[in-house]
């Protein structure tokens, strides 16, 4: 597997786009000073969050993160839920809230507005999508299938800028959605079989308590 870099997610998107690739800014350097258009809209792209907004289009397990969380004391909700919990700094996207540690029993009462998630528990368990350096920021971690989105993101993110092209562009857009069909199935492989929170139906029975069982009533999905 190839370590991703900026410069080779750069180089991969030049090369979907038809541009000539960019020369590094030194010997070794993961990134590129060329004065050329395909790395200012390359550039900009990143500097917009783009990478950003490839984490957030999965529920990737190569940047899955999961903690204890505690809910915090220094902010009282107005009403409703009792306690509330600040988004982590390096939060893309939900992938589990749950109220034990083995990460099996979904917490179903629960509101999440304006960077904070709300529910009357002071303390529950979570995974999530981490940008984080040590997680999705962690390039020389990313499997191939993943580079290969980012970098057919960017391609297609660009392509008009760069190329006028509006054909190209298409074309870029759907080896885009082609490949991030592709890394979602290979990601899905390393992940856990999970149990399903419960249906309306089987919620109604209980009268809408928090219920978890570890027989039949769940499906199973991988």
């Amino acid at each position: 597997m190839a370590i991703a870099t900026r410069l080779s997610i750069y180089n991969g998107a030049c090369a979907l786009i038809g541009e000539r690739i960019l020369q590094p800014a030194s010997a070794g350097a993961t990134y590129s000073a060329e004065d050329r258009e395909s790395r200012r809209a390359l550039d900009d792209i990143w500097d917009r969050g783009g990478v950003n907004t490839c984490l957030a289009a999965g529920l990737w397990n190569l940047a899955k993160r999961t903690i204890q969380w505690n809910y915090d004391p220094d902010y009282t909700p107005p009403f409703g839920y009792q306690c509330a919990f600040g988004h982590p700094t390096d939060w893309v996207r939900w992938m589990a809230i749950c109220v034990d540690p083995y990460m099996q029993a979904p917490l179903l009462q629960y509101d999440d507005q304006g960077g904070y998630l709300f529910c009357d528990l002071q303390q529950i368990y979570v995974a999530y999508v981490s940008n984080d350096k040590a997680f999705g920021m962690n390039m020389a971690a990313w499997p191939d299938a993943f580079q290969r989105y980012v970098e057919a993101y960017f391609a297609a993110a660009v392509c008009q800028r760069v190329t006028g092209d509006a054909n190209k562009t298409v074309k870029c857009e759907k080896e885009r959605d082609a490949t991030l069909i592709k890394a979602k199935s290979t990601d899905a492989m390393n992940e856990a079989t999970t149990l399903l929170p419960a249906g309306n139906w089987r919620m109604a029975r209980h009268g809408r308590r928090q219920t978890y069982d570890r027989g039949n009533p769940y499906s199973l999905y991988n």
